[in-house]
């Protein structure tokens, strides 16, 4: 999962991203959290590497790390 977002009235520093849904695990970004700059487009990855969250928590599903679904024949 990818995405890029501004957030018009977010000060500078340090952020988690945090996906959640009623069928997925909730799952946060990277320990430390993410740096962002006010007024600038920020983007996360979360399938480039099992450390892009917090605890290491996702999956490799073929060349992509995915996040648990509460599905188990199903991974997002």
């Amino acid at each position: 999962m990818t995405g890029s977002v501004t957030f018009a009235n977010a000060q500078t520093g340090t952020y988690y991203i945090v996906v959640k849904s009623r069928n997925i695990l909730e799952t946060w970004s990277k320990s430390g959290g993410q740096l962002y700059t006010r007024g600038s487009a920020f983007s996360y990855n979360f399938t480039s590497a099992a450390a892009q969250a917090f605890g290491s928590n996702l999956i490799l599903e073929g060349t992509k790390y995915c996040i648990y679904s509460g599905d188990l024949t199903r991974i997002i």
